[in-house]
């Protein structure tokens, strides 16, 4: 087995580590990684911490618990190469040995009320795998329980990585505004989450027949010729277009969290 862990937070590299072989004990899932993305929250993990901006005491990990060193990797796809012992007793799931699944990684404790209700990722204490607990940068892994994987299917294992990351985060973003995909939708940021948000809002508004997607930098409009005044008729249309308009006001999702891009978001 050979995994790469964080050993020293910002002042060593990543180290090559080969712990004894991993075996699925009690509910765990013993997998064999096919796929381990990385996400630009490693690099912060790495750090040590997170720069919140806007003049905030920057987020320390060590003093939210992680400890070192950890193996980092939370957007993980793996084959089943082992059930624990008490791995089925609970789980009526079809995953068998030998199916590809992605790894969902944001566990809580599995006790309180929230885990209980089914809201791990929101849990007081949690268990992330690839923050608190160790991930998928390594060649095979334990996975606490079957009900933590989800079967590909047939799917690509690297292009099914990342869902359990960026797809996960504007899935819930695009899941608040799916009344509206049938209005005017702006997404500021086009890095790993915009461009995962275009990509499952393309396929997901395939169904409305007003929908369309549309990349636009913000830039100075080139000058024009001087024209004639428009005709009444036109200013009436153009007078029930702005109309139309404003009873359509544009969904936002805001993925780069810009004090500066809030302000313009709010007064457009």
């Amino acid at each position: 087995m050979k995994s790469f862990q964080v050993t020293d937070f910002k002042t060593a590299p990543l180290t090559e580590v080969e712990p004894a072989d991993a075996a699925a004990v009690g509910t765990q899932v013993l997998i064999k990684v096919k796929a381990a993305g990385v996400c630009h929250s490693d690099l912060h993990i790495w750090e040590g911490g997170y720069d919140l901006g806007h003049g905030r005491k920057p987020l320390s990990l060590k003093d939210r618990g992680v400890s070192l060193p950890r193996t980092m990797g939370h957007e993980t796809v793996g084959e089943v190469l082992a059930f624990g012992p008490d791995a089925k007793a609970d789980y009526n799931g079809d995953l068998k040995v030998g199916d590809v699944a992605l790894v969902y990684p944001w566990l809580g404790c599995g006790k309180c009320e929230t885990c209980l209700a089914g809201e791990e990722n929101m849990c007081l204490k949690p268990n992330s795998l690839g923050v608190y607990c160790d991930g998928g940068l390594c060649d095979h892994m334990t996975v606490p329980h079957p009900k933590y994987l989800l079967n590909l299917k047939g799917l690509d294992p690297v292009t099914a990585a990342p869902y359990a990351c960026s797809g996960v985060t504007t899935y819930s973003a695009l899941k608040k505004v799916e009344s509206a995909f049938n209005t005017p939708i702006v997404i500021f940021g086009a890095g790993g989450l915009g461009l995962m948000a275009l990509s499952l809002l393309r396929r997901w508004a395939a169904g409305c027949p007003s929908s369309s997607i549309s990349m636009r930098a913000k830039r100075e409009a080139p000058s024009k010729p001087a024209r004639s005044p428009p005709s009444m008729a036109r200013r009436r249309m153009r007078s029930n277009s702005l109309r139309r308009r404003r009873r359509a006001d544009p969904r936002v999702i805001d993925l780069v969290g810009n004090a500066a891009r809030r302000s313009s978001a709010s007064t457009a």
